[in-house]
């Protein structure tokens, strides 16, 4: 792989925007598998972020909405905790870091840290009590965030993911949630494939809409 860019940009300011303008996140990268409906159609989620990455490069304007609700609130004034919780456990501190991507790769991730000599990255989400338990439960990482670590372990080339889960309401033992993800490269290559096709996609769309704007 090329050698791995990390913006100086703290996640969240308009410059951290910009660092982002135009590729694939790993925020979004559930969208990037996305299947449609029927056998060879395409989700809707996934052209829909088509046309918002092809806009991006086109406009250089940022074009996707950004969403708030409580439980991300919430999730976000806990993060420091499930920090400080997973760092007291584990015996590994935390790098934060901005956008991070390959030099010449239209994709890149904002991880939420970097640990063990940047060998590892971590994932924190705090969800609600029965959320948080059925993580616990099932000892893996959620469905609905696998393509995220994975998009997240291809692009800084990390050798695992510490996927955390907090919840400040559950008793002591259980406030702090652990899986170390190490996907095989039987999983990386396939969701590589999956992305380069899909970047392919954008870079045609892309073309497509310039054509048809002169």
């Amino acid at each position: 792989m090329s050698n791995l860019i990390i913006s100086a940009n703290e996640q969240g300011t308009p410059e951290w925007f910009v660092d982002r303008l135009g590729k694939a996140t790993g925020s979004n990268a559930s969208a990037v598998i996305a299947q449609g409906r029927t056998k060879g159609s395409e989700a809707t989620t996934r052209r829909n972020y088509r046309f918002q990455l092809s806009l991006q490069r086109i406009t250089k304007k940022i074009t996707e909405e950004t969403f708030t609700n409580k439980h991300l609130e919430r999730g976000n004034e806990l993060e420091k905790f499930a920090r400080m919780a997973y760092e007291i456990q584990s015996g590994n501190m935390i790098e934060e870091a901005g956008f991070c991507y390959q030099d010449g790769k239209q994709y890149g991730c904002s991880v939420d840290g970097f640990v063990d000599n940047r060998k590892g990255i971590i994932e924190i989400k705090c969800p609600i009590p029965a959320i948080h338990y059925e993580y616990i439960e099932e000892n893996r990482v959620p469905p609905n965030y696998y393509a995220q670590v994975i998009h997240n372990i291809l692009t800084t080339d990390a050798e695992y993911c510490d996927f955390i889960s907090y919840n400040e309401d559950m008793p002591e033992k259980l406030k702090l949630f652990v899986f170390r993800f190490v996907p095989s490269k039987e999983e990386l290559a396939a969701y590589e494939k999956a992305l380069d096709q899909f970047l392919i996609e954008v870079d045609l769309l892309e073309q497509q809409i310039l054509e048809k704007a002169k």
